[in-house]
């Protein structure tokens, strides 16, 4: 749920419970029938009330019709998993499982000093999932980059097919340096 979502499920469950307890309040013989009675004649009378019913009644009309729809092909849940599909069912793969199983693949090809991998992930409704990956490749510099790089992708679609029986996987490969110089890691502070 968005922000703007949370903001008006707060402003509309303020409403409904102002209108809860002046309800109870009511019913209790808190409030006497004679209050309630003029207050609403004022109210009536105000073009403001309009103006708030309506804002309220919108603020309603969105929350339930995000809550009906669906989920829709961008929201998190459908991109984050790769849907690969048998004939006992569906298995869905988190989208870090894949890219490190791709990232384990190209970490075994002779010549790659350091690689990054990105994913996007398309679950189309037609059942088909479609895998398109870009591997972005550090390598030695007495490496031939063409034979490295085909490297790199067989290995990749050889260890999909054989864990995820994924065949159309797309693999691209952009070699992004060629140098012996040590590799500066980043070190994370926990």
């Amino acid at each position: 749920m968005g922000a703007l979502n949370r903001l008006l499920l707060f402003v509309l469950s303020l409403a409904a419970a102002t209108a809860g307890v002046c309800g109870a309040a009511f019913g209790f013989g808190f409030l006497p029938i004679k209050y309630i009675e003029n207050e609403l004649e004022f109210a009536a009378g105000v073009w403001e009330t309009s103006v708030v019913s309506i804002i309220i009644l919108l603020i309603a009309l969105r929350l339930l019709f995000v809550s009906i729809l669906p989920m829709h092909k961008g929201r998190k849940s459908d991109s984050e998993a790769v849907v690969v599909r048998t004939e006992n069912g569906e298995v869905r793969v988190a989208k870090d499982a894949v890219r490190l199983l791709i990232l384990e693949a190209v970490n075994t090809v002779r010549g790659v000093r350091d690689a990054r991998v990105r994913l996007n992930i398309d679950n189309s409704s037609n059942g088909m999932t479609a895998v398109h990956s870009i591997i972005e490749l550090s390598i030695k510099s007495d490496a031939n980059a063409g034979e490295i790089s085909d490297n790199v992708r067989a290995c990749a679609a050889k260890r999909m097919h054989d864990v995820m029986s994924l065949d159309d996987a797309v693999f691209e490969v952009l070699v992004r340096d060629i140098s012996s110089a040590p590799i500066e890691r980043k070190h994370r502070v926990v």
